[in-house]
């Protein structure tokens, strides 16, 4: 099922299989709104049934509730609190593509909250266990520099990190 907002020029089977296939001089005709928007609502196959963008919105906003709210407790049987999963979220949120050690998130998340070390790791470690998050290797083009690779934090599942997009979106003001 296709959201039908791309033109076909590009075919991500060809992108992920044959090494020689290029998609130089490859163009879509939407305005930059529309693929902020495209972006922010994600793909879920619901929102290609519904007429209104601020319902298409909503699916990944809803989805993203549901992780802090449902899935972060359900996971393991531990009754989590949803405002400090909200929080984690939010400090990986802010700090995706980015190189953020792990002090940053930690402080981030004590700022708002009165809670331990172990209480936050045992957060992360639910969320890990829902593939919300995880660690990943940095990416350097520079293979020989003496810098080593390091670990970054952040969101695993881009489909996840859509609901609190969706909520930027409306800020964005294009």
């Amino acid at each position: 099922m296709k959201s039908r907002e791309f033109n076909g020029k590009v075919s991500l089977i060809k992108l992920l299989c044959e090494d020689d296939y290029t998609i130089d001089g490859a163009k879509n005709d939407l305005e930059l709104r529309d693929l902020f928007f495209a972006a922010c609502r994600g793909g879920w196959p619901r929102c290609i049934e519904l007429s209104d963008d601020k319902a298409k919105l909503e699916i990944a906003g809803d989805y993203y509730s549901q992780i802090y709210s449902t899935d972060v407790s359900s996971v393991d049987g531990v009754k989590r609190n949803s405002d400090w999963t909200r929080t984690i979220l939010w400090s990986y949120a802010r700090n995706m593509a980015t190189l953020a050690k792990r002090g940053s998130i930690l402080t981030d998340i004590k700022a708002n909250h009165d809670i331990s070390d172990t209480t936050i790791d045992s957060y992360i470690t639910a969320l890990k266990q829902l593939f919300v998050l995880e660690d990943i290797d940095a990416w350097t083009p520079q293979i020989r520099s003496k810098t080593s690779i390091r670990t970054a934090y952040g969101i695993y599942d881009k489909k996840r990190s859509k609901g609190y997009s969706g909520r930027m979106f409306k800020r964005l003001n294009v």
